[in-house]
């Protein structure tokens, strides 16, 4: 459907004479617009404030397999890396 100058004219002023805002006079102070979280909602919240706080590496664990690693006594189970490979579809 194709609408010509004229068409949007008259819609335009058909709508004009359908919404007409009015000012407020009653000197009321508007409310502001709120939102209410569900109790999902809010317990999802707070479990991403505290995922927030978690660290994306523990350094302390990296440092200690560090040391372990230059002194030569880490020892890489090879099944169970292989193992978990598998189940992560790397291989």
């Amino acid at each position: 459907m194709r609408i010509n100058k004229v068409e949007l004219k008259n819609i335009v002023e058909v709508y004009s004479k359908t919404t007409s805002v009015t000012p407020r006079t009653d000197n009321k102070k508007e409310t502001a617009d709120e939102v209410v979280l569900t109790t999902n909602g809010q317990e999802i919240l707070q479990l991403k404030k505290k995922l927030a706080e978690i660290p994306e590496m523990r350094e302390e664990l990296v440092q200690k397999i560090k040391a372990k690693i230059l002194a030569g006594e880490y020892v890489l189970d090879s099944e169970k890396l292989a193992a978990k490979l598998k189940e992560w579809g790397e291989f």
